[in-house]
């Protein structure tokens, strides 16, 4: 599956990426549950929760009896992680996805689960480290009080997957200040095939699948 040596190197800085505080509801994503069965499926690699925090989607994902790679920042949240891989098939990473290189090669993972960590830096490696046939699920924080400051600018995540993935799902939720105008975000996307990507190059596409 994956060959990660000692997943648990890696270097932290918390002024970087926030703690997580162990969730009162361990219960997985509700649209992710949608999903899980055709990212399982389809995966030809690693599937990865990239900032899984304590687990609950991965566990729901390793449920289909497949390892998931749980990489995270949070030494808390990560020695809960290897407690549960003692019952569930979840291999533990250590890597601040801000500030460490991303160890990923182009077109080399199976599928990628990211919940409440929205980073631009992060969708452009997923997207290039995601192979063909492998699935995205993303989902963004809410936009509650000043979250709306770490939201991308709508319709922005559909642009940059537009040409490379056919999107199953996607619900953009407007969050608009007097100086932004953000959008929380859950999506599922397909990578296509390179034919596809080229076949589909340069054509526009006026019927987004906005909800």
């Amino acid at each position: 599956m994956l060959t990660i040596g000692d997943a648990r190197s890696g270097s932290i800085d918390s002024n970087i990426m926030p703690r997580h505080k162990q969730p009162i509801d361990q219960s997985p994503s509700r649209t992710l549950t949608h999903f899980g069965e055709e990212l399982v499926r389809t995966a030809q690699g690693p599937i990865l929760d990239v900032a899984c925090g304590y687990g609950r989607n991965a566990i729901y994902v390793a449920s289909f009896g497949v390892e998931v790679v749980c990489i995270d920042h949070d030494s808390d949240a990560l020695d809960h992680i290897e407690c549960l891989a003692k019952a569930h098939p979840l291999i533990p990473m250590r890597l601040d996805l801000l500030s460490d290189p991303w160890p990923f090669k182009r077109n080399s993972i199976g599928a990628i689960v990211n919940v409440h960590h929205y980073h631009p830096t992060l969708l452009d490696r997923f997207i290039e480290s995601i192979g063909q046939g492998g699935c995205l699920y993303l989902e963004t924080i809410g936009g509650q009080g000043c979250n709306y400051l770490e939201l991308p600018p709508r319709g922005f995540i559909l642009d940059q997957l537009r040409d490379q993935f056919d999107i199953a799902h996607y619900k953009e939720n407007p969050v608009r200040s007097d100086v932004h105008d953000a959008a929380s975000v859950k999506l599922f996307a397909t990578k296509r095939p390179r034919d596809t990507m080229e076949a589909t190059s340069g054509c526009s596409r006026s019927n987004s699948p906005r909800e």
